[in-house]
């Protein structure tokens, strides 16, 4: 499919533009008002701290004034039953202003305590409803890939970053155990063995690795790292490249640095294996996490920027909307055109209304976004 704006200029992200800003516009009306909540909830905790903190210092002033009363009476004698009576007051008062502290102490805690699983709970729906958009909806990412087996399955994480902001996916695949057969067929490599019986001679041989399996993998745009290792975890093969460069290592030899070697290294299939490689890392996750968000170094999620997240994502899309708002023949309708393989055209669009109102019912933040979308202007007639 090929996707343009009504005057069949090809789109910037050849997507489904329309959805991708539906589904944005969800996102932001549903994680949105979980973070306030989360907000309101840390300054009623944060409040309730002060207020308990205020209240432990009077304690203790209260309590230090009147042991400092007491113990500075004079005029009534030096006996002992009125050193006792003195006694049994400072004791008495800070006994109880002990007791009173600690519970208030016992108070907070169990504020606190509510708090911060109220605050979980909603950071873990937050970033389940993130989850799905940050995978596949974030436009122009560098993006690094990790893969390795772990009890007995291939696993790995995504990590985006996108104008001061990371993300983390934690992803699995769609098999469990990747072998080099699946990638690239049969592979074989060059080693060499020593041979003979009285003279040992290094011997060339090809060494059968397409049942190997992967056991862990980097990638990012130009680099890729990959190990493979036979079913026992006896023999391992490495291969790296960077920039088109490919680098095989067997056991820790670098067969194409190795004269011996080099020659006998089928590196078209080796292109193959990496880029089918690069190709399963992206697209063949079966199910994506995401377990973490930062923006300029600090956790979004506990520093509250979620919504300062969002407007990033805002303004990515809010360039294509402004492209599709000049060239569009209707006024106020964000459209494009959509071309199938058989070259039948259709078209799709939303109002600058429609979202507008959806995105209004968040309140000043969905205000904003508006702003940023482009959506938002005195012609607009709001749904009260």
């Amino acid at each position: 499919m090929i996707f343009t704006y009504q005057d069949s200029t090809e789109l910037p992200v050849q997507r489904d533009f329309i959805q991708d800003l539906q589904e944005l516009v969800n996102v932001c009306r549903t994680a949105i008002p979980l973070e306030k909540s989360a907000i309101n909830i840390k300054h009623d905790r944060d409040q309730s701290r002060s207020e308990s903190d205020k209240k432990a210092e009077e304690l203790e002033n209260l309590k230090n004034e009147i042991v400092g009363y007491i113990t500075d009476i004079s005029g009534h004698g030096d006996y002992e039953e009125i050193s006792k009576v003195k006694k049994e007051i400072v004791d008495s008062c800070e006994s109880i202003t002990s007791r009173e502290i600690e519970t208030l102490q016992e108070e907070i805690e169990k504020i606190e305590k509510t708090a911060r699983n109220d605050i979980d709970a909603l950071e873990s729906r937050i970033l389940s409803i993130l989850s799905p958009f940050f995978a596949d909806y974030i436009y122009n990412t560098h993006k690094r890939y990790r893969a390795s087996m772990k009890d007995g399955f291939l696993q790995g994480t995504v990590i985006g970053k996108s104008n001061g902001m990371e993300y983390t996916l934690e992803v699995t695949f769609a098999q469990d155990v990747l072998t080099v057969e699946d990638l690239c067929g049969e592979l074989s490599l060059p080693t060499l063995k020593k041979s003979g019986i009285i003279h040992k001679e290094d011997k060339l041989k090809m060494m059968e690795v397409s049942d190997f399996t992967l056991f862990s993998a980097r990638y990012e745009p130009e680099h890729i790292d990959a190990i493979f290792e036979d079913k026992d975890g006896e023999q391992k093969f490495r291969v790296t490249s960077d920039d088109g460069r490919y680098v095989v290592y067997f056991d820790d030899n670098d067969i194409t640095e190795d004269s011996r070697l080099s020659g006998s290294l089928d590196m078209n299939n080796i292109e193959i294996l990496v880029q089918e490689l690069k190709i399963y890392l992206q697209e063949y996750v079966k199910s994506n996490k995401l377990t973490q968000i930062m923006l300029d170094g600090e956790d979004a999620l506990a520093s509250n920027r979620i919504f300062d997240c969002l407007r990033i994502i805002a303004r990515q899309y809010g360039e294509i909307v402004r492209e599709c708002l000049e060239r569009a023949y209707v006024k106020n309708e964000i459209s494009i055109k959509i071309q199938q393989a058989d070259d039948t055209r259709t078209e799709k669009y939303i109002t600058k209304e429609e979202l507008y109102n959806q995105l209004s019912d968040i309140g000043e933040q969905g205000r904003e976004l508006a702003e940023i979308l482009h959506v938002s202007d005195p012609e607009i007639k709001t749904i009260d």
